[in-house]
C-alpha cells in the first residue's frame, strides 16, 4: 500500500506476523475544507438506540454502566470493542477502541505500541491483540471477534518526538460489517466542540482515582456523556480524570442519525483525548480507502459473480466460504455446473464441497477443517466460465 508523500507525518505499518514493518507515506492535499468526515454504517445486525442530543444537568456525567441504559448490542453501543493483548502466551485486559471500517479499529498509540521502562531506549509493538465488539462480560458474546492483523502508528510517536497518540488496528475479519462503525471526522470550527454533546463508551479496569472504594474491573461496558470543558490546539477533555482501560476509546457526537469521531482519550489528566485534525484525518481516510480497493469488505456487486474471502480467517475448525451468483445470469445458464474446491499449497484437491446446479443469490458453504494440519489452504470456484481462488489459513 503506497500512497504519495506531501506532508512529514508518516505511518508506520506493523505486521503483527512477522514484527515487521513499513512506511506509509501519507498523502495531504491541501485543501481548504473546515469539516471532514469519513461513512458511518449501522451494519448488518439488528437494533439501535438513540443518544441524549441535550446537554445533562451537570457539565458532563460521571461514568454509568452502559446495560444499565442500553441493550449494549445496539447500534452505536456495539462499535465499542475491548481490547485485550498477548503476551508471552497469556492474555491481559488491555485498553478500549472503536469501529471505524469493516477491518479497522481506531485506538490509542500508546495501546499497540509503548515503552516497558522509562530505560527503554525504543517503543515496543504488541504481540498480537484480541479485538471484541460490544464485550459486556463474556469474550465469546453476540458478535464475532477478529485478532490483530497491522498496527498503524505514526512514526513520530514511534520516534517520541510529537504526542501524535493515536494508532490503527487492522484485522483479519471484517467483523464491523456485522456490528457497523463510526465515522472520523475532523472540523476546524471551536464553536462545534463547545455548543454540542459528545458521547464515549469505554472498558474502565481499575480504582476510581477520586473514590478508590469504586473499582472497576474491565467486565462491563461504561457511558458518560456531556459538554467539553477543555479545548486546545491538540486535545479536548472535560474535569474528570479517566481511569486505567478506557485509553483508547473516542468522544463522538451525533444527532442519531451520523456517528463523528473527533478525539481518542490519551491521558487520564482531564480525561484528555487527543483531537483528530486534518493531517489524521486524512491519513485515516487514506488508509480505508485503500483497504476498501483491495476489497475490505464484501460487498455485492448484482450483477456479477463473486467469490468472497472466507469468514472466519485465519480459523480453527471450521469456516464458511461465501459466494455470489448473479439472477439475470443463472436464468440464462440454469444448468450450468457450480463447483467449489480445496486444494493444499502444493495444489493438491483435499476435498469438493460444492458440485451441483445451484440457485441466484448469495451462497454460504461450511468448510469443516477436522483432520487437516495447520497451514495455508486455497479455494477454487468454477461456475458458468468464471473461475476465482482465494486463499485461507488454518491455525491449531
Amino acid at each position: 500500500m503506497i500512497v504519495t508523500f506531501a506532508q512529514p507525518d508518516t505511518l508506520l505499518r506493523y505486521d503483527v506476523r512477522t514484527a515487521e514493518f513499513d512506511k506509509i507515506i501519507v498523502n495531504y492535499p491541501f485543501q481548504s475544507d473546515d469539516f471532514l468526515f469519513t461513512k458511518s454504517n449501522t451494519g448488518s445486525a439488528a437494533g439501535k438506540s438513540s443518544l441524549s442530543t441535550s446537554p445533562p444537568s451537570v457539565f458532563h456525567t460521571n461514568l454509568m454502566q452502559a446495560d444499565s441504559l442500553f441493550n449494549v448490542d445496539n447500534y452505536p453501543m456495539r462499535t465499542t470493542v475491548k481490547l485485550y493483548k498477548y503476551e508471552n502466551g497469556s492474555i491481559f485486559q488491555a485498553c478500549s477502541g472503536t469501529l471505524i471500517a469493516p477491518t479497522l479499529v481506531l485506538t490509542a498509540g500508546h495501546c499497540v505500541c509503548f515503552q516497558y521502562d522509562t530505560s527503554d531506549v525504543d517503543y515496543e509493538f504488541r504481540d498480537s491483540i484480541l479485538v471484541v465488539p460490544a464485550f459486556n462480560g463474556k469474550i465469546n458474546g453476540s458478535f464475532t471477534n477478529s485478532i490483530s492483523k497491522y498496527y498503524y502508528i505514526y512514526k513520530t510517536w514511534y520516534d517520541r518526538k510529537h504526542m501524535d497518540d493515536m494508532a490503527l488496528i487492522e484485522l483479519n475479519e471484517p467483523i464491523a460489517l456485522e456490528t457497523g462503525w463510526l465515522a472520523v471526522a475532523y472540523n476546524k470550527n471551536n464553536q462545534f466542540y463547545i455548543n454540542n454533546v459528545f458521547h464515549k463508551f469505554s472498558y474502565p479496569m481499575a480504582a476510581k482515582p477520586q473514590n478508590p472504594s469504586i473499582v472497576y474491573n474491565g467486565s462491563k461496558m461504561f457511558y458518560d456523556y456531556g459538554k467539553i470543558e477543555l479545548i486546545t490546539n491538540s486535545s479536548i477533555g472535560y474535569d474528570k480524570t479517566g481511569i486505567t482501560g478506557q485509553s483508547g476509546s473516542t468522544l463522538f457526537y451525533t444527532d442519531n442519525e451520523k456517528y463523528y469521531i473527533v478525539a481518542v482519550m490519551n491521558s487520564s489528566y482531564r480525561s484528555r483525548h487527543f483531537k483528530i485534525n486534518k493531517n489524521n484525518f486524512y491519513a485515516i481516510s487514506q488508509i480505508i480507502d485503500s483497504l476498501h480497493s483491495q476489497s475490505g469488505s464484501n460487498d455485492i456487486n448484482p450483477s456479477q459473480y463473486q467469490l468472497f474471502q472466507n469468514y472466519p480467517n485465519p480459523f480453527n475448525a471450521g469456516t464458511v466460504i461465501k459466494f455470489y451468483i448473479p439472477e439475470n445470469k443463472s436464468k440464462v445458464e440454469s444448468l450450468s455446473n457450480v463447483k467449489l474446491m480445496i486444494f493444499d499449497i502444493l495444489g493438491r484437491e483435499i476435498k469438493l464441497l460444492v458440485n451441483s446446479p445451484l440457485n441466484s443469490g448469495e451462497q454460504e458453504i461450511q468448510f469443516n477443517a477436522g483432520g487437516l494440519a495447520s497451514g495455508i489452504y486455497i479455494y477454487k470456484l468454477n461456475i458458468a466460465g468464471y473461475t476465482a481462488i482465494k486463499k485461507m489459513l488454518l491455525l491449531k
